[in-house]
């Protein structure tokens, strides 16, 4: 049985910069923390940015990709 069907839509993908760690280094007992801010902080921009372009996108359903 199908679900509820959604419409379809353009998938948005989007690969920021490595999360830098040398300034951690001797500090893994320690730094775990910090890497986990440092990643949550990348992550939500990177949705962040994937949002705002995903809104902009004229092309972002696919019917109206169809009919023009």
């Amino acid at each position: 049985m199908l679900g509820r069907m959604t419409r379809p839509q353009r998938f948005y993908s989007h690969f920021g910069a490595p999360v830098e760690t040398r300034h951690l280094a001797g500090l893994e007992d320690r730094a775990g923390g910090a890497v986990r801010d440092q990643v949550r902080a990348a992550v939500a921009t990177g949705i962040a940015f994937l949002l705002r372009e995903r809104e902009w996108d004229p092309d972002r359903w696919l019917v109206g990709r169809l009919v023009a």
